[in-house]
This record gives structure tokens, sequence and C-alpha cells, in this order.
């Protein structure tokens, strides 16, 4: 629309100009001809009154004289008015046409910085839909424009990784710092590939490699392990170091899909088995790895419906003072009554638990059948001094602990059956100050805490003296060659020291032999726990060695 303005204002300006210079010549023409008649009648007319009037022939001279130089001051007068106004007609015509240049240059500045903006808005447009805002790398879309470029005779691999625990990141040192590493990260992919392959971010902390070609599974195995190594390592990021893992999944074209859709999901696939295997880890898609999916999902559903149903139910393991083999209380542990498959243990389904967050309305089962357990032991007199339950990290999250406990602790009249809640370290890992601030809070209600699993985690030093924990439970892997591995007794003595110098007490989890036992009581231990003692059973079938106290 403003182009057709701008035409029909130039050609209506050229119209005006023509009609300015035609008017200009007309004028001169009409000012010549006025002048020619006037100046003959005059020249005509004042001789033939000078003759009639003035005999005298020299006062005749003298006033034809006066005459001439009349007639040629009117006649300069004459020609000045004419000249001037068509200066005048030329000044405006002057103006016009300056007014126009001007006119034209402020269009063609204001289409040239149109064209600029227009380009600016094409090239953002383009940056959106192709490209991250944060890493600058190519994204999702521009991985599918780029794939169908390049599908040819030669295999191409799509690789994907994920950065492990990267919540915990952000949760802890927040999410300034979380962006920061995924640039670094970026920027250390971008530069350790070859010229030909192509980084791609995916989603918050997950990226896609596009490697072109793909000679051999060795070779891509190659590509990735050196990766791997440029970014498995401790960052120093925002004034400290921040240790970071990840996990690899890996399709191959036309192998593993024929669109980029299927490569990415087949690779997600390969990647998430990497991160059930222990996370760091590279792994190819196979058939294998979809059926472990698929049985995952599946777990997942049933898992759902055993919620609903309250499948779950409580077993309990005895803990031993190993001093004198008195019981010092009992750990409540879930079991999954599954219709078709018996019991399930936790191993089975606690991790798929936890990922889909079934794991707090089934441990509010598990939290009301101890309350109920507990009730019943307190009325037949046999309730032991503690009683020991696990609660997930994801508690933490909600500030709400104390009020999902309650029903455990009420109607407490006695030492016996005093609650202790067992947590892992990861409750610190995902947000430190808060856990802390529940802890301590929920101590002052009589209940005691023990930090599980220790040992088994790469932060449990750099969290233990903070966490107001009063038992240290010390992981199985330590106990299990114990009596024939000098180097797990120094490791096991040296934790019990180092709990002992925090005023805690430990236990030893996974005892199975006497040796152990024995081992463990001259380290210093304070109790065992294990199949030495009792597999973990029903309440009912726990409750002979309750009545005696005491282990035999």
């Amino acid at each position: 629309m403003s182009e057709n303005v701008t035409e029909s204002e130039r050609k209506n300006s050229i119209s005006d100009d023509r009609l300015f210079f035609q008017l200009s010549w007309r004028l001169t023409i009409r000012y010549l001809m006025i002048y020619l008649i006037a100046g003959s009648i005059w020249i005509g007319f004042s001789d033939a009154a000078l003759y009639a009037l003035f005999n005298d022939k020299q006062m005749l001279n003298t006033v034809s004289m006066l005459k001439g130089w009349f007639f040629m001051i009117v006649s300069c007068l004459a020609f000045w008015a004419m000249l001037r106004k068509r200066q005048s007609l030329w000044s405006s015509a002057l103006d016009r046409l300056e007014l126009q240049q001007k006119n034209n240059a402020e269009q063609q500045r204001i289409l040239e910085e149109s064209r600029q903006r227009a380009t600016q808005a094409d090239k953002l447009r383009e940056q959106q839909m192709y490209y991250d805002m944060l890493t600058h790398l190519p994204n999702r879309n521009y991985l599918e424009r780029e794939f169908t470029k390049r599908q040819h005779s030669q295999k191409l691999g799509l690789v994907y990784l994920d950065i492990d625990d990267f919540r915990y990141i952000n949760d802890r040192h927040g999410y300034e710092t979380g962006n920061l590493i995924i640039k670094l990260i970026a920027d250390t992919i971008h530069s350790n590939l070859r010229e030909a392959d192509l980084a791609i971010r995916i989603g918050a902390d997950e990226f896609a490699l596009l490697i072109d070609p793909v000679d051999s599974y060795e070779s891509l195995t190659a590509c990735v392990e050196r990766l791997r190594s440029k970014l498995t390592k401790s960052w120093p990021v925002a004034g400290d170091n921040i240790y970071i893992s990840i996990s690899f999944g890996a399709s191959i074209w036309p192998e593993h899909g024929n669109t980029v859709e299927e490569l990415i999901q087949n690779a997600e696939l390969a990647m998430m088995f990497a991160k059930s295997r222990g996370k760091d880890e590279f792994y190819l898609y196979s058939d294998n790895i979809r059926e472990q999916a698929v049985k995952h999902a599946d777990t997942l559903a049933q898992l759902r419906r055993a919620v609903e149903n309250e499948e779950f139910t409580v077993y309990y393991q005895p803990q031993i003072r190993l001093s004198d083999g008195q019981i010092r209380g009992v750990e409540a542990l879930v079991r999954w009554n599954h219709p078709e498959r018996g019991l399930v243990f936790p191993g089975d389904f606690i991790e798929a638990a936890e990922e889909s967050g079934l794991i707090i309305p089934m441990g509010n089962q598990v939290l009301r059948q101890v309350a109920a357990q507990r009730r019943r032991w307190i009325e037949q007199g046999i309730c032991p001094g503690i009683i020991s339950v696990n609660i997930s990290g994801r508690r933490f999250k909600h500030n709400n602990l104390l009020e999902v406990i309650k029903p455990i602790i009420e109607g407490e009249g006695s030492d016996t059956g005093k609650l202790e809640i067992e947590l892992t370290e990861t409750v610190m890992l995902e947000n430190a100050e808060n856990a802390i601030r529940i802890i301590n809070e929920i101590r002052m209600n009589n209940i005691s805490f023990a930090l599980d699993d220790f040992g088994s985690g790469y932060a449990s030093l750099n969290y233990l003296s903070r966490l107001p924990v009063d038992l240290l439970k010390i992981d199985m892997s330590f106990i299990h060659n114990i009596n024939v591995n000098e180097h797990n007794q120094i490791i096991v003595k040296t934790l019990i020291e180092l709990a002992h110098g925090l005023g805690m007490q430990v236990i030893a989890e996974g005892i199975e032999y006497g040796i152990q036992a024995e081992i463990l009581r001259g380290l210093g231990c304070d109790f065992g726990q294990g199949y030495l003692y009792s597999r973990p059973v029903p309440a009912q079938e726990l409750e002979n060695m309750l009545s005696r106290g005491t282990w035999s």
C-alpha cells in the first residue's frame, strides 16, 4: 500500500512541475506581447503629442530625451517585475523539488528501515524456530530439517545424552548456576565434534548429536566415549566445584528407525536404560532395551492399580545390639502382594514408584499399617523400643511430614515403639536447608533420624556433619566381604569412629554370618541387622522374638 501511495505522489509532483513550466512560458510570452503593444502605442502617441505641443526644436529634443529615459525606466521596471515573478515561480519550483527530494529520501529511509526490520524479524523467527535461545545450538526443528537433507547411502547416528541428577544441581545451587552449566556443556559438546557432526539441544538438560556418517558401532562408541571423558568431571562454576556425569543412548539410521522421531525415541530409551544401570553409561538401542521399557511402563500401570487396591504390606526385620544380643528395634519394610506374581520385593518397584510419585500414596498405606501394628504390639506388651520407617525424599518437598507421621506416634505413653525415620542423602541433595529445618522440627517430637545406605553415594561425607541424625547405617556392600577383605574392615572402622565422633550410633546392614558380627563388634559397631538374625517377616512371625526381647 505504501509503495502505491508513493508512486501516486511522485506522478502528481511531476504533473505540477510540468504545469508550472507551461505557466511560466505563457506568462513570459504574455508580458512580451503586452510590452510590444504598449511600447508601440506609447512611442506613436508620445511622439505625436510632442510634435503637437512643442515647436521649439531644442525643447522638443529635451522632452524627447526625458521621454526616452522615462520609457527606459518603465521598461526596466517592467522587466524587473517580470524577472521577479519568474524568479518567484522558479523559487517555488525549486522549493517543491527540494521538498520532493527530501520526501523521496525520507521514504527511502523508511522503506530501508522497514526492510531491515523485516529482515531482522525473519532472522529472529528463524532463530526462535531453529535455535535454542540459551545455548545458541540448533534445536529439534533444525535436527528434523537437517536429517531430511542428510539421508544418503551411509549410516547416520543419533546420540541422546542427559545430565545425571541435574534437578539436584538446580535445587542446591539455583537455576542461574544450572544455566551456566548447560551453556558450558553445550560449548564443550560443540567444540569436540567433527565438522560434519551436529549438536542439538533437545530440552532442559538433554542434548542430541547427529553423527554423520557412522562407519561402525565401534566408531560411534569411540566418539561418545571421547566426548564423555570431556564432560564427566568437576566443573568450577559460581565459586564451587560441581561434579557432572552424563548418561548416553544412541540409535542408528536406518537400522533403528526411518524417521528422526523414531531415532530420538529409541536413543532416549537407550539413555534411560543407561540411567537404570547406574548412570554415567552408554548404550546402543536394541530390542531388549525396548522390552525393558515396555516392562517398566507395565510396572507403572500395575503400581497405580496396586495403590488403588492397597496391595502393599509391611514386613519387619529386627535390629540387634551387638554387645549383648538385645533387640534394639525393628525396621518396617514394604512388600507388594501382587495378585499374579506373588510377593514382590522393593528392588523391583521402589525406583519406579519414586520416579512416578506413587511413592507418596504407597508410603501413606505403609505408615497406616505401621501405626496399627504399633498399637497392637503395645496392647500385647511386646512393642520394641524402636520402629524404623523409610521415608521418601519427596516428603521433604511438602513441609507436612510431621502431620503425616503423627498417626504413628499417637497414644505413646512409654519408651516402646519410638519412631525412627530413615532417610537417604538425596534429601540433602534436593534442598539441604529445608531438609535440616524439617528434621530439627520433627526431632523435637521425640522422633529420631537414621541416615540409610551410608557410603553408597558420592555426597555422603559432604553432608554428614550437617545432617542432624542420630544413627548411621553402614551399607551392606561394605559388610559383605568384611571377614575376608581387610580394606573393607579399615573403611568400616573409619566410618564407625567418624560417626561416634559426631555423636551418632552405628548399625551395620546385611550381616549374614556370625564372623561378620564378631568383627563388627570388635570394631566398635553398636547394632547389626541382617539374615543372621532374621529375614524381613510378617509381624506375627516376629512376636516370639519380641516377647523374649533378645536374639538367641
